[in-house]
């Protein structure tokens, strides 16, 4: 069973599209001709170095007010490259892979390897192609993830278990994490992972569009602790599932962690009038979207 995402490619290819307002809000109605839109391919690619997979979705920009179908921007006669040390590797479209994903690299082809750069190319008939660089980020393993038994309260009227990340932070160079909690599907008898809720109060950590993210900005070079908070629901409505939780910890590039959140920001944004829309980030030349690799393992929490 493939993991459980919240990325939600269909309304990311809405937002490369421009912003609409909630008409609902004002007294007065102005009928405004759209600005003309000029279609644009839209990659997001994501690989890892746990699984040495990837995934990516292909589609095409939707222009203000356009009405679409869920899938009907997806393009699935694509030629899309994953390219290394001049070696080239197709990946496969599959349309019914997932709503998020058409198009995969067959397992067993590559290693993504910490340090190196790998390149994406995309052509796909009527458009230009696009291209986009990803290198892989340093490995960092927190020393120790525990759950705390001990009930606190974050000030919301519940009760939590703190779970409590110390790692060290590499002082050569900017750093980026993301991280969220997993349950083994074992604790059900099936195979793989999903996630589950849990809640933060460091300043440090935001959303992003899958998991919680944040940067080295005030700790660079040292050793940090973070914690999250397990809601206490979570077990006592599923005895003894705490053998079974682990959290997805990542590296990720300064790309992923700018897309990432200039996503969320945008999706939070999105239906305030007073809201300046939020600019998504791209790395893709000729086009919009993302693509990167991320450093990641599953950790086992204690």
């Amino acid at each position: 069973m493939k993991i459980l995402s919240s990325i939600k490619t269909f309304l990311i290819v809405c937002i490369f599209g421009l912003y609409s307002c909630n008409e609902d809000f004002f007294s007065t109605t102005l009928t405004i001709d759209p600005p003309p839109h000029e279609e644009s391919l839209v990659v997001t690619a994501y690989g890892n170095t746990r699984t040495n997979t990837l995934e990516a979705s292909v589609s095409k920009s939707v222009g203000l007010l356009e009405d679409v179908g869920e899938n009907s921007t997806l393009i699935n006669n694509a030629n899309v490259k994953l390219i290394v040390d001049n070696i080239e590797y197709q990946l496969e479209n599959d349309p019914s892979g997932n709503f998020e994903f058409n198009y995969f690299l067959p397992n067993g082809l590559i290693q993504f390897e910490e340090g190196k750069t790998y390149e994406l190319k995309v052509n796909a008939p009527n458009f230009n192609e696009v291209s986009a660089l990803a290198e892989v980020p340093m490995t960092v393993i927190p020393k120790s993830i525990e759950l705390d038994k001990t009930e606190t309260s974050i000030g919301d009227g519940y009760e939590y278990f703190p779970i409590d990340i110390v790692f060290d932070d590499p002082g050569d160079e900017d750093n980026y994490y993301e991280s969220g909690a997993l349950i083994s599907l074992e604790y059900y008898g099936q195979s793989g992972f999903d996630y589950t809720y849990v809640e933060f109060i460091d300043p440090i950590i935001e959303y992003g569009i899958s998991n919680m993210i944040f940067k080295d900005d005030s700790f660079n070079g040292l050793e940090k602790s973070i914690t999250y908070y397990l809601p206490l629901w979570t077990i006592e409505e599923n005895p003894g599932i705490e053998d079974f939780l682990y959290m997805n910890w990542r590296t990720i590039s300064f790309d992923q962690f700018r897309y990432s959140r200039s996503v969320e920001q945008q999706l939070v944004n999105g239906d305030n009038p007073f809201s300046t829309p939020t600019q998504v980030f791209t790395n893709v030349e000729n086009g919009l979207g993302i693509f990167a690799i991320s450093n990641e393992n599953f950790i086992q929490i204690n």
